[in-house]
């Protein structure tokens, strides 16, 4: 390839990356005449509309929203019920004779109402519409003495629902936190990822540069050309690098955005990266952590409502011995006889004498699930711990690398100010100067990224033990 040819190239390349740079990080306007409004999204605001407008909230409003619904269908057997009928026309007669019609037949009204389980009002009326017709009225009450109420498969049912409800909110608390860790590892690092695009555009002009003086070396015949074209291949793996990382950033952002809910004709930017963020140490008791995220694991406590209701059910299922054991009184009231109420009073026993081996089977099926429901449990609990362990293990981990990180950004710093007095001794070129710029910007940025990956998994431990959830150990997330 010519000289001229490469040189061709590298402007268009340059020119592209520097077009593709302007699109994506919204740093000035879109018209010199007319700058576009520009939106300082900053972290904290990120968080709280990740709060209320990441997805996986949206869906627990919508498993809550079930759940309602789910009380709401089991506690109609406890609401009132009512209904009417009545004839409006009646045909009769003799088939070889005269028929007749007749309109308005009594007018009948039924209702009941459960005051408590076990215990239910009923209440019955007739109208009378015409002469010949009699009106009356009764008033019962009903109390079912055993099987024992509390163990009434309508209660039962209701019992659940209102257990899956409270269950229910608790996730949708743990949905909203996961949003907020989530957007505030999404935000940082997208700061991180801009300002090593940006640092990545720097590198590529050194390297151009190099370039350049590696061919005019070449045209003094100072130099291979072999040096040549590994100035090149330097030069070019940069653009590459540089084109990638756009092409990241601007997904990157995307994602943010579509998590967040903002408008895509919204031009927005973040706050500056914090030159120096805050390493926040945790020291936890590895005993205490698990037993704090057994309280606190969404999932442990569905399976302990499993539990509680398998249990319930097998009581239910013993206590059902084919005995039924009720009271029942009502009052009269007939037409006739309006000053003088009728009533009675009743108990009620009834046997199942044979019925084919049903409890049996319903207490056997019951003492099942009791088993899966207790193995579940423990189950959850032993991964809750593994995970609380490996946590724990792996925040240690991320907390030395991140010293580390430091340690090598403060090297990188001494380097850099050794450059820097080479360069103003005129013993280095600025070129050179400008890369080690670089390098130490690497650096920094390496320490960054792992800062935040150390506190986003700080975050995530907190939030499984329960603990208040402190943006490094400043902000706190507002997730109610």
């Amino acid at each position: 390839m010519s000289w001229g040819l490469m040189a061709l190239s590298k402007v268009v390349t340059r020119a592209l990356g520097t077009l593709i740079l302007t699109a994506v990080m919204v740093q000035g306007s879109t018209a010199a005449a007319e700058p576009a409004p520009m939106k300082l999204l900053t972290l904290q605001e990120a968080v709280s509309l990740a709060v209320e407008n990441d997805p996986a909230v949206a869906d627990a409003r919508v498993n809550l929203d079930s759940a309602a619904l789910s009380v709401e269908k089991s506690s109609t057997p406890y609401r009132p019920q009512a209904s009417a009928s009545i004839q409006p026309l009646r045909l009769s007669g003799l088939l070889d004779g005269a028929s007749e019609v007749e309109t308005g037949q009594a007018l009948n009204f039924s209702g009941s109402v459960n005051l408590a389980p076990g215990l239910a009002l009923s209440t019955a009326a007739r109208l009378n519409t015409r002469e010949s017709d009699t009106a009356n009225f009764e008033l019962g009450l009903t109390l079912d003495v055993w099987p024992r109420p509390a163990n009434d498969a309508n209660y039962l049912a209701l019992l659940d629902a209102r257990e899956a409800v409270h269950l229910v909110k608790e996730e949708e608390r743990t949905v909203r936190a996961n949003a907020a860790l989530q957007t505030y590892r999404r935000y940082r690092l997208l700061q991180v990822e801009q300002a090593r695009t940006e640092m990545l555009q720097a590198d590529s002009q050194v390297k151009d540069e190099l370039y350049e003086q590696a061919k005019d070396k070449y045209d003094k015949g100072l130099t291979a050309q072999t040096d040549v074209l590994a100035a090149q291949i330097a030069r070019d793996s940069s653009y590459a690098e540089h084109a990638k990382a756009l092409r990241e950033l601007e997904q990157s952002r995307g994602e943010l955005a579509q998590a967040l809910g903002l408008d895509s004709k919204t031009e927005w930017h973040l706050e500056p990266l914090p030159e120096s963020p805050l390493l926040v140490e945790v020291q936890v008791d590895e005993t205490e952590a698990i037993a704090a995220a057994w309280e606190e694991n969404g999932e442990l406590k569905r399976k302990k409502q499993s539990l509680a209701s398998a249990r319930r059910d097998l009581n239910a299922a013993r206590e059902d011995i084919g005995l039924g054991v009720g009271v029942t009184g009502n009052i009269q009231v007939h037409e006739e006889e309006w000053e003088q109420p009728t009533y009675g009073a009743y108990l009620s026993v009834s046997y199942d004498l044979a019925d084919g081996g049903q409890r049996k089977n319903r207490v056997s099926e019951a003492e099942i699930q009791l088993k899966k429901a207790q193995t579940a449990v423990s189950r959850e609990q032993d991964q809750i711990s593994n995970d609380i362990t490996g946590r724990i293990s792996e925040l240690q981990w991320l907390w030395d690398q991140a010293r580390i990180a430091q340690l090598a950004w403060q090297k990188s710093q001494i380097e850099g100010q050794a450059r820097s007095l080479q360069a103003e001794k005129g013993l280095i070129s600025e070129t050179v100067r400008q890369e080690s710029r670089n390098a130490q910007e690497r650096s920094r940025l390496d320490w960054v990224r792992a800062v935040v990956e150390y506190e986003a998994a700080r975050l995530e431990l907190m939030a499984r033990m329960g603990e208040e959830l402190a943006i490094e150990g400043g902000a706190v997330i507002d997730i109610d």
